[in-house]
């Protein structure tokens, strides 16, 4: 019997040794992979969540909040190269009036610009959460820093939906009531499409479709400056 057992448990086991290693080992090389993909992609996944955001259906809250870490890991990824930094920064050796800063800052503005719709609903919750722990205090109510925290989380995700669509409704109710309010949201949803545009064209940049330099491009650079611009002159209400 004893016999038996062995040679049903040696039916049993795997053939290779090593198996669940080897496993662990492809699904971490593939984790790997795909999140060097995204962060590759970053500043287009951000542009079209960013897009996405700023009509009103249920998913806005989730575009929002997508756009806001997109664009802020594409930002991120940028600041950490150091050509990047060279060329941004005026202390840089490659800063001046050439493309390479040119280029730098259309990006740092065309990822400031994804994260616009995800930034605005993390203000609004951080501060409506702040107010209520405030008026807490103020009631006499004793709040320790960790409950404080606890609370934050806890309350964060709601409040952050719920502050994503009222932007959102409180947006497009204006365009309808408004001509100011029609040409700030026609002004914002052109920067974001033109900034998806461009950033998808950078993205076909990094596939080794299109070049990295010459006139596409210089194009694509030229795109998200001006989807910047116009997506700032819309939130300051000048379009």
């Amino acid at each position: 019997m004893a016999k038996s057992l062995d040679d049903a448990t040696d039916k049993l086991a795997p053939k290779e040794p090593g198996w669940l290693s080897k496993a662990v080992s492809a699904i971490w090389d593939t984790t790997k992979a795909v999140g060097a993909f995204l962060l590759k992609h970053a500043g287009t996944i951000g542009a079209i969540a960013g897009l996405l955001a700023l009509f009103p259906t249920p998913l806005a809250p989730l575009f929002a909040g997508v756009a806001l870490v997109a664009s802020g890991a594409s930002m991120g990824k940028n600041f950490a190269d150091d050509d990047f930094r060279e060329a941004f920064f005026p202390w840089g050796d490659k800063f001046g009036w050439n493309m390479k800063t040119f280029s730098a800052y259309a990006s740092f503005g065309g990822d400031a610009l994804g994260m616009v719709p995800g930034a605005k609903a993390l203000t609004t919750a951080s501060r409506e959460i702040a107010d209520g722990l405030r008026m807490a205090d103020e009631m006499g109510v004793a709040v320790k820093n960790v409950e404080k925290v606890q609370e934050f989380g806890r309350e964060f995700g709601h409040v952050f939906k719920t502050s994503a669509k009222a932007g959102v409704d409180d947006a497009w109710e204006a365009a309808a009531n408004s001509a100011s309010g029609s040409a700030k949201l026609l002004a914002n949803i052109s920067a974001n499409g033109l900034n998806f545009a461009a950033n998808s064209m950078s993205s076909l940049e990094e596939e080794g479709v299109l070049p990295k330099e010459g006139s596409s491009h210089n194009f694509a650079e030229v795109t998200k400056a001006g989807a910047s611009l116009l997506g700032l002159a819309g939130e300051l209400k000048l379009v």
